[in-house]
């Protein structure tokens, strides 16, 4: 079928085509036709453009669904944006502000035709006037009431978060929506339908600062619905605004305040504004138009966070201005007699506010001088007050005609009291610093700097830092009505002390630290308190020490006391707590002495009696290091030191006394009977031994000998002298004086009583020898020769009688060998005894004689 078989179908039923007019009419036909075949519309292409069946000028495109036939593409033109309305010959878009303005924009004038105000249907805005077509196209009442758009009124209950929407959104939507019409008789004006007495009008749209400021806390899709700001008129081609709220007796803003109208132009500074024709040479008038930039009122036309303006120096301020619905706190003004900082008219929650006061005033007790917003209207502390400052006011008068370079009248009494690691306490009366408490409300202390009163110079005796420039001046003095002045002083000073370690580790030490006055001026130093008030019960007495205060390795006592009234001295007495020192040092010392003993006790005959006492002597040096490495002074020994000193010196002699008396005790011989009576019988009892020389028995004279070696021979020549050559007496193998004894008869290695002994046995056989065979040589004859013989007989048989004597006595000769000792191996073990009672009379002298002589 085609376009003209379907009109006239329509036609023939008493109808035509379906005109396609609105939105609403277009869901209602495709609705209808779906599912069925091809359907045409009443759209026409007449002499004066496309037209619908009635003749009547296509304004809007609602037939979008609707597929164009072949030359009907230009059948409807592309739409107009938001805000534009189309002329009706549908050639141009027209701004929807400029509409029925008076002046024609259309070429066929159709934008100031039907220029009339309607009288909104309901109770809406008190069933106000409004024109149509609105910035969005509609142009009937039911279409506004049936779009999507209309459900933005009820914004609160359909889109996002109440709290983030302009509370002048509603009003807004409701203005574009139904722009109000702009006549000069409202009730010569009628309702829709009634065809008299039509108003006639201009429309007026909503100006942009208002778009601006209420868009700028909308979201995207509420943006999306409605036109964009910069297609709003300006105030000066005339627009509908708000109604400005007043807050406090002066206009407020909403949000970002760019819809702000009123008068402020002060900025939080208290800076004056410049007018806005003169700020930046004109910019902001020029690029900003619709801003309302009159005079130099404050305004918002970039979209700061708050309004502000231009100073003269052209910088950019905020403005002091109050929001309306902002949650923060009214300004509390200034105090009596007082200022705060910053000065707003309106602060937000969480800002603080400083408080102080004029000089001569300050902030009464009890009030502070911040306080801080905390919400809903509510200051954190009430507003303070400012009183007048007596204390101020005290201090001036007395100081104003005070000159600190001159020293109080008459001699300067000054008193001190403190402790060494604690404030120090001068005090001194000014007679020219007294007032009465009565006339400045009871104040009778106050303190001013040190420096702006006179003060005494002190001098630091000793003083050990080059940089030290004396007692800090510039702190507070403390003054009363009386003219007691109190100067408490808190100083690090470095001075020089003498430290005498000499009985380390039980060593005291004191060191003053004394201040002394200058003798320019009459002052005198008084250890006590002098002339001030002020409670001292829990300091110290004057020339009283404190208790002993622990301190590391020390005990520290500290005093105070005056010195000839002229200095103040401070002394810090420090005793070393010894236990450490006892266990580290002087324990093992007293040890290493003591093992010297062992050098004495062990057997002579070991070889390792002098690597052992070499080894105390190593540990001595060991122990003396350690001392002199942990004495507060170098260079200064102290007992304990030289004590060890003088013990290893007495080592090394007694250690040189050993190796001699080791080497006599390997010596062999015997001693002459004075030397044995002397140091093994009188010198071994003193030494507790007993008589060494009972230990080998005595010998026929009384004498004691001790083993040696020795040699008893007895020679050819002893046996000729006895008995001649004559083989009959000595020719017989087996006779005790036969030749095969050889040169000797007897060569013994045995003592010396063996010696003597044989020495007399072979005397008395000697003699007897001798004196028979002479006895009977002087006989005559044969008688004599007979007798001779017989005599012979018997000296044989008395010579085997001795010789068997005298095997017995070197048999036990032999036996007592390893028993026996010789006189120097005695000898050795009494000066060995000797060395060790010398040893322990020398280390227990060397301590009070150590002590007399190094004091």
């Amino acid at each position: 079928m085609t376009y003209t078989d379907a009109s006239q179908t329509c036609a023939a039923d008493g109808g035509h085509l379906a005109d396609v007019t609105s939105h609403e009419l277009q869901e209602f036909l495709i609705t209808e036709a779906h599912g069925t075949a091809n359907h045409w519309i009443s759209l026409q292409n007449a002499p004066a453009g496309w037209t619908w069946s009635d003749g009547g000028p296509i304004r809007n495109c609602n037939f979008t669904y609707w597929a164009p036939g072949p030359g009907e593409e230009d059948a409807c033109p592309e739409p107009c944006p938001l805000g534009y309305l189309m002329c009706g010959d549908g050639d141009a878009c027209l701004l929807a502000w400029k509409w029925c303005d008076g002046r024609v924009d259309c070429t066929d004038g159709s934008d100031e035709e039907s220029c009339e105000c309607w009288t909104i249907p309901g109770n809406f805005n008190n069933s106000r006037l409004a024109m149509l077509p609105n910035q969005l196209g509609q142009t009937t009442f039911e279409e506004i009431q049936n779009s999507s758009v209309a459900e933005l009124l009820n914004i609160n209950s359909s889109y996002g978060n109440p709290e983030g929407v302009h509370p002048e959104f509603g009003q807004f939507v409701s203005t574009i929506l139904y722009p109000r019409c702009n006549v000069s008789d409202r009730n010569t004006c009628s309702s829709p339908g009634n065809a008299d007495d039509i108003c006639i009008g201009t429309p007026l749209l909503p100006c942009r600062s208002w778009c601006e400021e209420v868009l700028n806390t909308a979201d995207d899709r509420i943006r999306n619905l409605l036109p964009q700001c910069d297609v709003f008129p300006p105030p000066q081609h005339g627009c509908w605004n708000s109604e400005p709220e007043i807050k406090n007796n002066e206009v407020c803003y909403y949000g970002s305040g760019m819809n702000y109208r009123g008068t402020g132009s002060t900025t939080l500074s208290g800076a004056a504004c410049v007018k806005w024709t003169a700020a930046q040479g004109g910019f902001y008038t020029t690029e900003y138009p619709w801003a309302n930039l009159v005079h130099n009122y404050c305004r918002n036309p970039t979209g700061l966070e708050r309004p502000f303006c231009i100073t003269e120096d052209g910088s950019q301020e905020e403005c002091d201005l109050i929001p309306c619905n902002a949650d923060g706190c009214m300004d509390l003004g200034p105090p009596n007699y007082g200022r705060r900082s910053p000065g707003k008219r309106f602060y937000f929650v969480g800002e603080r506010v400083a408080f102080t006061c004029n000089e001569g005033y300050s902030i009464k007790s009890g009030y502070t001088n911040e306080v801080r917003c905390i919400g809903n209207g509510r200051w954190e502390y009430v507003k303070p007050i400012c009183s007048v400052n007596m204390r101020g006011r005290l201090e001036k008068e007395l100081l104003d005609v005070y000159s600190p370079n001159l020293a109080p009248e008459g001699n300067v009494l000054i008193g001190f009291t403190g402790s060494v690691v604690q404030i120090v306490d001068l005090t001194w009366q000014d007679s020219r610093l007294e007032w009465d408490p009565r006339y400045y409300d009871g104040i009778d202390v106050f303190s001013v700097p040190g420096s702006g009163i006179w003060t005494p110079a002190l001098n630091l005796k000793r003083n050990a830092d080059p940089s030290y420039t004396g007692l800090e001046k510039g702190i507070p003095v403390q003054v009363n009505n009386t003219g007691v002045i109190t100067w408490r002083v808190e100083t690090l000073t470095t001075t020089v002390c003498d430290a005498d370690p000499f009985y380390f580790p039980v060593d005291t030490m004191e060191c003053h630290i004394c201040f002394s006055a200058t003798s320019a001026i009459g002052q005198a130093i008084q250890c006590g308190h002098g002339n001030s008030t002020e409670d001292y019960s829990s300091s110290l007495s004057c020339d009283a020490s404190s208790p002993a205060v622990q301190e590391g390795e020390w005990y520290r006592k500290d005093r105070f006391f005056a010195k000839s009234n002229a200095e103040a001295c401070f002394a810090v007495q420090l005793e070393r707590i010894p236990s450490f020192h006892i266990a580290t040092t002087i324990g093992p010392c007293v040890i290493l002495v003591v093992l010297m003993v062992i050098t004495f006790v062990m057997p002579l005959d070991r070889g390792d009696r002098i690597s052992f006492g070499v080894t105390i002597q190593l540990s001595m040096v060991v122990s003396l290091v350690f001392v002199t490495d942990v004495l507060p002074v170098k260079g200064a020994l102290p007992f304990f030191a030289t004590l060890i000193v003088v013990y290893m010196a007495l080592m090394g002699v007694f250690l040189f006394f050993t190796m001699g008396v080791i080497t006599i005790h390997d010596m062999d011989g015997c001693l002459s009977p004075s030397a044995k009576t002397f140091f093994l019988r009188y010198m071994a009892r003193m030494l507790l031994m007993g008589d060494l020389t009972k230990k080998n028995g005595p010998s026929d004279d009384g004498e004691t000998d001790l083993t040696s070696d020795s040699v008893i021979e007895l020679t050819i020549e002893d046996k000729k002298s006895l008995f001649g050559e004559d083989p009959a007496i000595f020719g017989t193998k087996h006779h005790p004086f036969a030749p095969d004894m050889a040169e000797t008869i007897l060569k013994k290695r045995g003592t010396c009583q063996g010696i003597r002994r044989s020495a007399k046995l072979f005397g008395d056989v000697r003699s007897r020898v001798t004196a028979q065979p002479t006895e009977a040589l002087e006989k005559s004859g044969s008688a004599g020769f007979l007798q001779m013989a017989s005599s012979m007989k018997e000296l044989a048989t008395a010579v085997n009688n001795q010789t068997q004597e005298l095997g017995e006595i070197f048999k036990a000769m032999k036996n007592e060998e390893e028993k026996d000792v010789s006189d120097y191996t005695l000898l050795a073990k009494v000066l060995d005894r000797l060395c060790l009672v010398l040893y322990v009379i020398c280390i227990s002298a060397a301590v009070p004689a150590t002590m007399y002589l190094g004091k």
